[in-house]
């Protein structure tokens, strides 16, 4: 019981992978993003998306990619 105190109990997200095409080709069930591009956030994982468009109210935001997450800030200059 004490040590359940301190596990993080965020349930895991739903991504799918999107190709340039439009079309769902994966789905990953993370607590994070997953790294690289095509990745988005959807409400759920739904076989019968492979393969074809996601549904418009399936996507909940874009993932970021590996390359934007590791930018590093500039300061502003005044």
């Amino acid at each position: 019981m004490f040590a359940s105190l301190f596990t993080d109990r965020t349930r895991p997200r739903c991504y799918a992978l999107v190709d340039r095409t439009g079309l769902c080709q994966a789905f990953h069930q993370a607590r994070n993003a997953p790294l690289g591009t095509g990745w988005v956030e959807v409400t759920e994982c739904r076989l019968s998306w492979l393969q074809r468009p996601l549904p418009f109210n399936a996507r909940l935001q874009p993932c970021a990619s590996a390359a934007s997450s590791t930018r590093t800030r500039q300061p502003l200059s005044v």
